[in-house]
């Protein structure tokens, strides 16, 4: 099973949502990690062993450049929004 860490951006609906699905799942907000920086954020997947979900390409420029992390599922913002 995949465990997953939902960025701050990621609407609450959606946590819920998977929670109801019994899907193993960290939001930001729970793990107390609000507004820590992008490589704090990644560096806490690494040790948790979770993939991020985010709207944030930031998170692809660090992976591009050898960031090390555990999963990045990204998905634009405009295509939840239309």
């Amino acid at each position: 099973m995949i465990s997953l860490y939902l960025d701050e951006h990621i609407p609450a609906a959606v946590a819920r949502g998977l929670k109801r699905r019994e899907v193993d799942i960290l939001t930001t907000q729970d793990a107390e990690n609000s507004g820590k920086s992008d490589s704090e954020q990644l560096a806490f997947t690494r040790q948790t062993g979770r993939v991020l979900v985010t709207f944030d390409n930031d998170y692809l420029v660090l992976a591009d450049k050898g960031r090390e992390h555990s999963g990045i599922f990204y998905c634009a913002a405009s295509i939840i929004h239309q």
